[in-house]
């Protein structure tokens, strides 16, 4: 099995090495169910293809989670440079020039990422998505927000799917085996994910304005964004229980729907990425469950934190 820091395909060796070492910084630094899980692959080809792909998703998502504090123009300019050097790193075609953003991380990207066949289209999707919060666009309907989360959530989930599943060749080269996409198997657990992590940091979501439920939900929970804000100020719990109770009914639907379509996945697993997946699920199924039972006594105990989200998009 070929050494990750003896990388020498693509990239300048150096500065892959630099963009690894900053990939797996950045990493590091989460506690996020992702972060954890890749930690039980023991596979440092899987490692490197998380670690870069993870990190280059997120120092985006924290540049447009920065958005408030910088022009508009300036954060979708940054986006659209993102996702140029993300589809060329993807298709290893990468090749640092002397204004390219993070250029050590990106030569890594190119190496591992380019070395696989995730291809360029979660990373669109994840651009069109941040793209969305970058305008303040909201979301009008269920189906906006079921566009919105492909990129924000199943996009990311589907990069997961393809990691704990992929076959690694000569070269540090990976391939994925299976009948179905990578983002078929990882749809109804990622939206599943994604709708837990809005309940659980709904309160300081709301006070960052970094909500992404749309306004039809809102509007069918005898909401808005004012009284949904209001509500959040004076720690209303019962105003929000008709919103919780309709995003635990979803949740509990991609839930059931997310146990099947990973039972035919799970026997092409070997170990590692079984327990890789085992842990993720568990995580958001403990959550769920403490959200479930008694949301109000949630918000009491710990749900209103003031301290503001890192973000609204799943880690």
């Amino acid at each position: 099995m070929t050494n990750v820091t003896e990388a020498t395909v693509g990239s300048d060796l150096a500065l892959v090495r630099a963009g690894l070492a900053r990939a797996q910084a950045i990493t590091r630094a989460r506690a996020s169910p992702l972060v954890r899980a890749a930690g039980l692959l023991r596979c440092p080809e899987r490692r490197a293809l998380f670690d870069c792909t993870y990190a280059a998703m997120r120092i985006v998502d924290d540049a447009v989670d920065a958005a408030p504090r910088l022009p508009r123009r300036a954060v979708a300019a940054r986006v659209d440079r993102w996702l140029t050097q993300a589809v060329a790193a993807m298709r290893g075609r990468f090749r640092p020039q002397p204004d390219s953003y993070e250029p050590a991380l990106f030569a890594a990207l190119d190496r591992y990422g380019g070395g696989s066949t995730i291809g360029p289209t979660p990373w669109r999707r994840l651009a069109r998505a941040l793209q969305t919060d970058v305008a303040g666009r909201k979301l009008a309907t269920w189906r906006d927000f079921m566009t919105y989360a492909e990129g924000a959530s199943v996009a990311p989930a589907g990069i997961f799917i393809y990691i704990i599943g992929c076959e690694v060749g000569r070269g540090s080269r990976t391939r994925l085996r299976l009948p179905r996409p990578p983002a078929a198997y990882a749809r109804d657990l990622a939206l599943f994910c994604y709708l837990v992590h809005m309940l659980r940091d709904l309160a300081p979501d709301v006070r960052a304005g970094l909500t992404t439920l749309p306004a039809s939900l809102l509007v069918h929970t005898r909401l808005d964004s004012g009284r949904l804000a209001r509500a959040v100020r004076t720690h209303d719990a019962p105003a929000l229980l008709p919103l919780a109770g309709a995003l635990l009914d979803k949740a509990a639907r991609f839930r059931r729907r997310a146990a099947e379509t990973l039972r035919p996945l799970e026997p092409r697993l070997d170990a590692d990425a079984k327990a890789a997946l085992a842990s993720v699920r568990a995580r958001y199924e403990a959550t769920y469950a403490v959200l479930a039972a008694d949301y109000a006594a949630y918000l009491e105990s710990h749900g209103w934190g003031d301290a503001p989200a890192a973000s609204a998009r799943p880690e």
